[in-house]
C-alpha cells in the first residue's frame, strides 16, 4: 500500500507551507528540494528528473535549470555536513505536501533569512541543519540559491512581467 492510499500515515502539521509565509519562488524551491530528497531516499524514483522538469516548467529553461542546480548544490553540501538523515515530506502526497517537516522548515527559514540579510536567523538555522558542524560550505550554497532567486525577482520587477509559470508550444510540433 502506498502512502497516498494509506491516509492514516498523514500527520497533523506543526507548520504549514502557507503559514511559513513563503514566496511563490520559495514554494517552488521547497518542492524541488523534496524531489531531490526523494531521489536520495529512493533512487529508483528518478524524482530528480521531475525536479528539473518542474523548475523549467515554472521558470523557463534558463532560470529553471539554474534554480534546480542551486537547490541540488544545497542538498549536496548539506549531505556532506550532516551525520543523520534529513526529514522531508513526500512531494507526491496531496495532503502531506501542504506541511513542512522540521528540517524543511529550518531550510526555508535559512533561505528566507539569507534573502533578508537576517544573520542571526541564518546562523541559527544553519547550525541546526548542520548539526553543529562547520556550516560554511552549506551556507555558501544557500547564498548562491538566494542570489539566483533574487535575480528572478529583480528581472521580473524591472520588466514588470510575472515569472514565467508555464511553457506553451504552438504549431504542429514538426520542424
Amino acid at each position: 500500500m502506498t502512502h497516498q492510499q494509506n491516509r492514516k500515515s498523514c500527520q497533523p502539521a506543526r507548520e504549514t507551507v502557507t503559514g511559513a509565509g513563503l514566496s511563490q519562488d520559495e514554494v517552488l524551491v521547497l518542492q524541488v528540494l523534496r524531489l531531490f530528497c526523494m531521489t536520495y531516499a529512493n533512487p529508483g524514483s528518478h524524482a530528480w528528473e521531475e525536479a528539473f522538469s518542474m523548475s523549467v516548467r515554472e521558470l523557463g529553461p534558463q532560470h529553471g535549470l539554474r534554480t534546480a542546480q542551486e537547490v541540488m548544490n544545497c542538498i549536496r553540501a548539506l549531505r556532506c555536513t550532516r551525520k543523520t538523515s534529513f526529514d522531508f515530506i513526500d512531494p507526491t502526497c496531496p495532503c502531506c505536501r501542504k506541511m513542512l517537516a522540521h528540517h524543511e522548515s529550518h531550510f526555508m527559514r535559512l533561505l528566507k533569512a539569507e534573502r533578508a540579510n537576517d544573520g542571526l536567523t541564518r546562523q541559527m538555522s544553519a547550525v541546526v541543519l548542520c548539526e553543529g558542524e562547520n556550516p560554511s560550505i552549506f551556507l555558501e550554497s544557500v547564498t548562491q540559491l538566494a542570489k539566483q532567486l533574487d535575480i528572478l525577482t529583480d528581472s521580473n520587477s524591472k520588466t514588470n512581467k510575472p515569472v514565467k509559470r508555464s511553457l506553451k508550444f504552438t504549431g504542429s510540433g514538426t520542424a
